[in-house]
């Protein structure tokens, strides 16, 4: 299996080189400031209407899709949209 080439970390001014986005160093800072500027789950959206329908499709549906598709039986835990919702 070929390994990844390494390339220039995209945190700002670093000069490490990493197989991934971020090196070690900057992974946990960036991901923070991801997380400072998305804002709540609610704030996005994920309103308690949204749990329980999430709830209810997970009752419907407690095998994951993606793993299906490759032979495999995983209780699924996370609900994704398949087709892209318009804030409804």
């Amino acid at each position: 299996m070929a390994k990844k080439m390494k390339r220039s970390c995209s945190f700002p001014m670093c000069p490490n080189t990493t197989t991934d986005r971020y090196c070690e160093e900057h992974r946990k800072k960036a991901r923070r400031l991801y997380d400072k500027d998305r804002g709540s789950a609610s704030q996005r959206g994920y309103d308690a209407r949204w749990r329980k329908a999430r709830q209810m499709y997970l009752v419907r549906n407690p095998l994951c899709r993606e793993c299906q598709k490759e032979g495999k039986t995983v209780a699924a835990d996370v609900v994704d949209h398949i087709a892209p919702h318009k804030g409804n």
